[in-house]
Formats: C-alpha cells, sequence, structure tokens
C-alpha cells in the first residue's frame, strides 16, 4: 500500500507530465528570452569562428557571352558553432530547436564577392535556426548574376567556367574562416542551351589589402553548350553548303549578263550571315572563335573571286577581241584548256571535223574537189564461208578519178594531233592547229579558277572541321 504522500506525488507528476513532454508558447518565450537578453549580435563566438558554407543550384537562367554574365538562382546554407546558445531541452519543454531573427544572433557577413547586384543577398533579411547544441544555420535563396568570362574558341562547342566566389564583406580571415562543401545539383532543373557537367570546390585566402586578408570559398561550374541536331541543321550545314556557293561565278558563261552579280550576291548573304552570327557570339574574343576567322577567310577568298569573274569578262569582252591573237597569248591559251580538259564547242572554220579513232580518220581524209559515192558493202569469205565482219567503204576520200588516197602512220598522227581530243567540248583542247580566240582564253580562266578555288574551299572546310573537332574533343 502507497503512502498519502506517494500518491500526492504521483498526482502531481500526471497533471505536469503534459506540460513538461510537449511544446509551449510559454517555454518558447522563456527559451528566447534566456537565449537574447543581454545578447550583442556583432560580437563573434569565438576568436576565429570556422563557418561551413553549402551551395545548391536551383536553376541556370541564362548566359550572356557579350556581356560575360551568369544568371543563376541558388540558395546558400552556412552553419558554425555559438555557445552562447547551448540549453538543456529539459528545461524547457523539450524544445531542441529555436529560431531567431538577424538582431537575437550574430552572423558571418556573408557575400557573392563577384556578382554584380549585391544586394541579391542580404544578412539582415534572414531567419537564423539554433539547436539544442550551439549550432547555428543560416540559410536563403536568391538569384544572381555573376560575372563570367567567356571563351566562344570552338562554338558551337565550346564549354564555359564560371566560378561564384563567397566571402565575408566585413571580418577577415584571422576572425571568421570558411570552409565550402560540394555543390548541390539534386534540385537543379534543366536548361535549353546549358548544362552544368562538373563542378568543384576550393577554400583559400585572398589579401584585401596590405594589413588583412579574408576567407573565401570559390564555387567553379562547367557549362558545356548543349549542340543539338537542331542547331547543326540551322548553323553548321547551311554555313558548309554557302561556302562553296563562291565558285559558282566560274560555271557562269562569260557572254552571260548577270555573271557578275553572282559574287557579289554572295558577298552580300556572306555579310549578313556574319552580322546574325555576330548577335549571338563575339568576334573580337581573345582567343578568337573559329567560326569567325573561317567567316573571315571566306570573305575574302569571295573578294578575290569576285575580282577574278572582272577579270574574266574583261578578257571576254576585250576590245580587241576580232583581231587575231599574238602567238603567244596562242600557246597560253592552248595551255590553259590542256591543262582543264576543256575544249570549245563551236566549231572552228579553219579545221575539219575529223573522227577520233584510226579506221574513220583513214576513211575521211579529205583531198581537193573529192566526192562521196555509196559504195556496197563488201563481205569476205574464208574458205567457202562468210566472214562476219563487214565493211562499208566510204568514198570520201576517193579522188574524182576514183583512185583510193593513201594514209600514212604520220599523216594519221597529224590528225590525231590537230584533233586533239574533238571538239565536243568534253576533253583537252583541238591541237597545235587551232586558231583560239579571247572567247577561248576567258573560259579556259573559268575552268582554272573553278577548279583552284574549290581545292582553297576543300582546305579551309577541312581545317575548320578539325579545328572544330579537336576543341568538342577536348
Amino acid at each position: 500500500m502507497r503512502s498519502p504522500h506517494e500518491h500526492v506525488a504521483l498526482l502531481l507528476l500526471a497533471l505536469t507530465a503534459p506540460c513538461v513532454l510537449s511544446y509551449s508558447t510559454i517555454s518558447a518565450n522563456n527559451l528566447y528570452t534566456a537565449l537574447t537578453l543581454g545578447f550583442q549580435s556583432i560580437v563573434r563566438p569565438s576568436d576565429t569562428t570556422n563557418v561551413t558554407l553549402t551551395l545548391g543550384i536551383y536553376a541556370i537562367n541564362y548566359l550572356d557571352v557579350h556581356n560575360q554574365e551568369l544568371s543563376v538562382s541558388v540558395w546558400i546554407q552556412a552553419g558554425w558553432t555559438d555557445g552562447r546558445y547551448s540549453w538543456s531541452p529539459t528545461d524547457f519543454s523539450d524544445i531542441e530547436t529555436m529560431y531567431l531573427d538577424a538582431d537575437g544572433s550574430w552572423d558571418p557577413r556573408i557575400s557573392v564577392q563577384n556578382a554584380h547586384d549585391q544586394d541579391a543577398y542580404t544578412s539582415s533579411e534572414q531567419v537564423f535556426q539554433v539547436n539544442s547544441t550551439g549550432y547555428v544555420e543560416m540559410s536563403s535563396s536568391g538569384q544572381f548574376t555573376i560575372h563570367c568570362p567567356v571563351d566562344v574558341q570552338y562554338f558551337p562547342y565550346d564549354v564555359q567556367t564560371c566560378t561564384l566566389v563567397i566571402t565575408s564583406s566585413v571580418y577577415p580571415s584571422a576572425s571568421v574562416f570558411f570552409t565550402g562543401e560540394n555543390a548541390d545539383t539534386s534540385q537543379l532543373t534543366g536548361n535549353d542551351e546549358w548544362e552544368i557537367t562538373s563542378h568543384s570546390v576550393d577554400s583559400s585566402d585572398y589579401d584585401a589589402n596590405a594589413t588583412s586578408s579574408f576567407s573565401k570559398v570559390t564555387y567553379t561550374l562547367e557549362l558545356t553548350r548543349l549542340t543539338s541536331g537542331a542547331l547543326q541543321g540551322a548553323l553548321m550545314t547551311p554555313l558548309l553548303l554557302s561556302s562553296f556557293l563562291g565558285i559558282s561565278t566560274f560555271l557562269v558563261p562569260s557572254e552571260a549578263s548577270g555573271k557578275l552579280l553572282v559574287p557579289l550576291a554572295i558577298l552580300v548573304a556572306q555579310a549578313l550571315f556574319i552580322n546574325l552570327l555576330s548577335e549571338e557570339i563575339p568576334f573580337s574574343g581573345n582567343p578568337s572563335p573559329v567560326i569567325g576567322t573561317y567567316l573571315k577567310a571566306l570573305v575574302a577568298v569571295s573578294v578575290v573571286e569576285t575580282v577574278l569573274t572582272i577579270f574574266v569578262v574583261r578578257i571576254y569582252h576585250n576590245k580587241d577581241r576580232r583581231k587575231p591573237m599574238s602567238r603567244l597569248l596562242q600557246r597560253f591559251t592552248a595551255f590553259l584548256t590542256v591543262v582543264t580538259c576543256v575544249g570549245s564547242n563551236q566549231d572552228n572554220s579553219n579545221s575539219a571535223s575529223t573522227p577520233t579513232s584510226e579506221s574513220e580518220i583513214e576513211s575521211n581524209i579529205e583531198t581537193p574537189n573529192t566526192t562521196t559515192t555509196e559504195v556496197p558493202e563488201v563481205v569476205h569469205t574464208v574458205n567457202g564461208a562468210k566472214n562476219p565482219i563487214k565493211r562499208r567503204l566510204s568514198l570520201k576520200t576517193i579522188s574524182p578519178d576514183h583512185s583510193f588516197a593513201t594514209s600514212s602512220k604520220e599523216d594519221f598522227r597529224k590528225a590525231k594531233r590537230s584533233r586533239a581530243w574533238g571538239d565536243t567540248g568534253t576533253l583537252c583542247g583541238r591541237g597545235t592547229d587551232r586558231k583560239w580566240t579571247w572567247e577561248d582564253m576567258s573560259r579556259g580562266f573559268d575552268r582554272v579558277f573553278f577548279v583552284l578555288f574549290l581545292l582553297l574551299r576543300v582546305i579551309l572546310a577541312a581545317v575548320y572541321m578539325t579545328k572544330i573537332e579537336s576543341g568538342n574533343s577536348s
């Protein structure tokens, strides 16, 4: 049997237990008063306070390559130990966590050093979470626009490295030392143009002046441009295809009135393309973008092609075009024609139409006042059997007295040289007997320039793609 005093003690414990084991505003007010009474927020917790920083990244808002600005939405969490905030939870209804404003807590005066908008993060608007062990946490979210040096050398396969530097705007490193933890990207939302491929953190000191240094935490973000198939289709493919348009001017006949309009139109198109691209990337960067150098080279080549087109047109419309060319120019034109393997489609009045095969040459060697007479085909027999090989004799080479003209091997070789691949315009020239004209010279220059600038543009495109791919692989 319990004594009356024991019954009274149990009754009192039962009545007071709910108040001791549950939260109450009275206990919270008493705890707040105990923590803040006579508290000076400017006084540091210790001689050197170690502050742990954690950066969380919500989103990449944009990266302005012209102004070299990166806008990010982040939250920053700072934690440190302040022995003045420790208490026994059992003395205050088991309250283990308390929230204080800036007037009731010391803070390390955190700021983002390289942010353009320094007011985006202010400690005076923060709420501090304190637990019974004296550990204080301060966290806040915000949008920061930070300076980010941009390197567009390998655009559109460029990779940008941006840093976000967190430091104290008041306390030197001897009073407050920062230690950074890895960035948290678990809540990062996607961006259509950029993605974070890697990130790192580094804690160090920097000298603000000759007498003091400050602690800082540097978060380094590596951003890779998302080069999708749409970007390649909208930029790379038209760029490479349009780079070969310039040589089309040498395919336009010199007698065409619009021959000079082709290179001029291509120059205008390239200027518009450069203007549109300059809105996306700065061409004056250091190092300069490969695509900018490539476009400048294309413009220079197009200018040279325009000048050479004018040169070819001037040759075709030469004021002395009705006069015969000198022997030296004749040989030079013949050389151009042979080099480009393109002959004239126009028949020369001084050269006859001569077949290319030996049998046709032998059967078509003309003599003065020759006549053409049809004769029946001759069928040879061997041992009484008909030979399937049939011959059709043309008497184009028979003289008026019906005597067959003879043709030696030397005559055949001369005829073949004078022919020099025929006059269909598909092979090389028309021989040494051809009387070359200014029109032939202009056509020869067109073919030579076409081949040369085709090779030049192929080399430029190959060098450009090699440089871009090297930047992409690195």
